[in-house]
């Protein structure tokens, strides 16, 4: 059974951790079990894409090779040289290779525009929506034993921002708590607060 504590949506006690000074590293205890589950099937989706792309952008290469060798140095690629094209795919392929292992992780339903309704709803109801809010783009890393180690950083921007033009935009924004508590963290953390997403997922049991 949750302590009640943990009964608060994720991305609002890390939030609310984060404004109060907490700089220990986020691990797979701050989360449910169904975002652990949400984290592991985004890595598994962009797997999927990085293989589909990969493939591709070696055809891609093999083709234009192929091309070189039959015509030379003719034609123009997407208005470039030859020798350009090929140093491209090449250098898109190479990337595959020296990434090998990791694998970068973007939003998936994110929208900062949600209304308060909406916002609760999905803080409360949505697991996709707790791992936007909380670790949003990060990296895995596979482990030796077939698992995956999850990194991030928590952390935001700092602009520069009057009393005045905070107090605009919070009031235009009053109505959109993911768009206000951005705004509060820019404006009250400090520069240099930061915390450590660093878990490791086990690797997955039928």
């Amino acid at each position: 059974m949750p302590t009640p504590y943990k009964q608060i949506p994720t991305n609002a006690r890390l939030f609310g951790e984060y404004l109060a000074g907490e700089t220990r590293d986020i691990t797979a205890n701050d989360f449910t079990p169904e975002e652990l589950a949400e984290i592991r099937n985004r890595v598994v989706m962009a797997k999927k894409r990085n293989a589909v792309e990969e493939a591709a952008s070696r055809q891609e290469l093999r083709s234009a090779q192929d091309y070189a060798k039959l015509h030379g140095a003719s034609g123009v690629y997407d208005g470039g040289t030859q020798e350009e094209y090929l140093k491209e795919r090449s250098d898109r392929v190479a990337s595959y290779d020296n990434t090998r292992g990791k694998t970068s992780v973007g939003y998936s339903e994110k929208g900062e525009d949600r209304g308060v309704i909406d916002t609760i709803r999905d803080s409360f109801g949505s697991p996709g929506y707790n791992v936007d809010t909380t670790l949003g783009q990060f990296n895995a890393y596979d482990t030796p034993d077939g698992g995956l180690r999850v990194e991030d950083t928590y952390n935001w921007t700092k602009p520069e921002i009057s009393n005045m033009d905070f107090a605009k935009q919070a009031a235009q924004n009053i109505f959109k708590p993911e768009k206000l508590g951005n705004l509060i963290a820019r404006k009250f953390a400090p520069n240099n607060r930061e915390r450590k997403a660093n878990f490791t997922l086990p690797m997955r049991t039928k």
